[in-house]
């Protein structure tokens, strides 16, 4: 039993909680880093890509962040989307899709 608990008490050290990966620092949003935290909550949330895969940016307008995560590769299936975050509360207002345009047919 000793044993167990021995591996066990490694097992957890060696695998980070997921309780920790969800943690972004509290509203007001002052930073682009938690506003891209935020982002990346939602997308998980809302079962959105956001792998390596995507380009990543952040902007700030006057009462909200713009995050946008783009995939530009030729044939993609997702071309990407963005989120704005209010900066006074934290919250996504505004959600937009982006998708790849088909060949046009001649």
């Amino acid at each position: 039993m000793g044993r167990y608990k021995k591996n066990l008490a490694i097992a957890a050290l060696l695998v980070p909680p997921m309780v920790f990966a969800a943690e972004c620092s509290k509203p007001p949003v002052h930073e682009s880093t938690t506003a891209m935290c935020l982002a990346v909550v939602y997308a998980d949330k809302h079962g959105l890509k956001h792998g390596e895969k995507f380009k990543r940016s952040v902007a700030k307008g006057q009462h909200v962040w713009t995050v946008r995560f783009l995939d530009d590769r030729a044939g993609s299936p997702q071309r990407g989307w963005e989120v704005d975050i209010d900066t006074k509360n934290g919250k996504v207002v505004r959600f937009l899709s982006y998708r790849p345009v088909p060949p046009t047919k001649s």
